[in-house]
């Protein structure tokens, strides 16, 4: 089997993200908390200092600490890097060739968590006749099999296993049935036809 190449339909996958995440919210019932373009005021502070200067790396307004405040200065330019660096790098998105599912994937990550994203599309292979192991690692063995299932039916399993994924969160704590409608919406979401 030869090595998959790297693709990059980052841009693209940022571009969607961006207009599903939205600008500045701070909704109760989330429990990431303040929230700008996906990044919560959660993830940032769990971030800490990853660059070793002393400094919270999300203090963007240098009062040393990471805050409301600090979300709502957020730019799209913070989230490219980000999202290239936390979430398309890491999770290695880049070895899916075809740019819808990378870009479904992307979007999944953000909202539940990139192991459950991936373990999610790790079952539409399965359930699309190219089984693969569910571990929530994306790797040259799951980025092939999304290549080779039709994006029709892929589209179909994984929009199908996100929607009750979805579902059994609202079922499970009736707070987030705010967040229901913007979910399934989400849920339907396909890149080439958005």
């Amino acid at each position: 089997m030869s090595a998959i190449q790297p693709h990059d339909h980052f841009p693209e996958a940022l571009h969607y993200l961006l207009r599903h995440e939205g600008g500045y919210v701070d909704h109760a019932a989330d429990p990431g908390g303040a929230t700008k373009y996906g990044m919560s005021l959660r993830t940032l502070r769990a971030q800490g200092d990853l660059d070793g200067d002393g400094a919270p790396d999300w203090d963007l307004d240098g009062d040393g600490d990471v805050d409301a405040a600090d979300v709502r200065a957020l730019t799209p330019e913070d989230a490219a890097r980000y999202y290239r660096q936390h979430w398309w790098e890491r999770h290695r998105l880049g070895l899916i060739h075809q740019a819808a599912p990378a870009i479904k994937i992307m979007d999944m990550a953000v909202n539940m968590g990139a192991g459950r994203a991936v373990a999610l599309a790790q079952r539409a292979c399965g359930l699309c006749g190219h089984a693969v192991a569910v571990d929530g690692l994306l790797g040259p063995r799951t980025a092939a099999a999304l290549d080779s299932i039709p994006t029709a039916h892929l589209r179909l399993a994984l929009c199908g296993l996100q929607a009750g994924y979805y579902a059994g969160l609202v079922r499970m704590r009736s707070a987030f049935r705010v967040f229901e409608t913007g979910w399934m919406r989400r849920a339907a979401f396909w890149p080439e036809e958005d």
